[in-house]
């Protein structure tokens, strides 16, 4: 059930938007229709930083692994120098 809501989130929240300004136009009530509104913008406003913010997670995951595949290239072909023991 949360794996479904997580997925759908922005569907829902957009619905119950609609749904809140659907009944203050049956109601014709003023109040729900703004309260609506102002929801349906906020929800909108939220939605494109939530996806920013995803976007610019993914762009630092792709970069940090792009550093770790090149210095995992780098120090391929390197070999540890093995410390000599001097002996008594």
């Amino acid at each position: 059930m949360r794996e479904f809501y997580m997925r759908h989130r922005n569907s829902i929240i957009m619905f119950l938007n609609i749904m809140i300004i659907s009944l203050g136009v049956f109601a014709k009530d003023t109040k729900f229709i703004i309260i609506g509104i102002l929801l349906a913008a906020l929800s909108f406003y939220v939605i494109s930083l939530e996806k920013k913010a995803e976007e610019q997670k993914a762009r630092e995951k792709a970069e940090r692994k792009a550093l770790r595949n090149a210095e995992k290239f780098r120090n391929r072909g390197k070999k540890k120098k093995k410390k000599s023991k001097k002996r008594k």
